[in-house]
């Protein structure tokens, strides 16, 4: 499924705001591209998904944890702020290079990622043991 805006004289087109693809139990490739209007979705039951693009969108917070075949993330120019990964031990690429606002990418030690694309100001928070930073905001579940 791929959902693409249009790019107009720096507008990036495309009025979709939300999108509920929980009940698609089939969905295995997911692209929706250069629409800043969408700030909502929702991938719940879609066991099957391994190819997700969310580049140039609004969204800034993603519930991925029930997605656990995905192994590819594209997320150029998005919105996020927050990418938590800990759910999702099969992605092995992930590129999300010009997030201005993707400040953690939270994995567990032991994730397959080969290939990883991010800027200077992202930090990526590994969880190996008990032992936490106290300058990072950890997920609540960690606790």
């Amino acid at each position: 499924l791929e959902c693409v805006g249009s790019y107009e004289g720096g507008y990036y087109g495309g009025s979709l705001r939300m999108l509920d693809l929980s009940q698609n139990h089939k969905l295995e490739y997911l692209q929706i591209k250069n629409n800043k209007s969408i700030s909502q979705l929702s991938l719940h039951n879609n066991m099957n998904l391994y190819w997700l693009g969310l580049s140039g969108t609004g969204i800034k917070d993603i519930d991925l944890s029930s997605n656990v075949s995905v192994s590819y993330i594209e997320a150029y120019n998005s919105s996020l702020s927050i990418l938590d990964l800990t759910s999702n031990p099969q992605v092995e690429t992930l590129k999300v290079t010009g997030s201005r606002d993707l400040l953690y990418i939270y994995v567990k030690y032991g994730h397959k990622i080969t290939v990883m694309e991010i800027d200077s100001h992202t930090t990526v928070v590994t969880k190996m043991n008990s032992v936490e930073n106290p300058k990072i905001d950890y997920p609540s579940e960690w606790s």
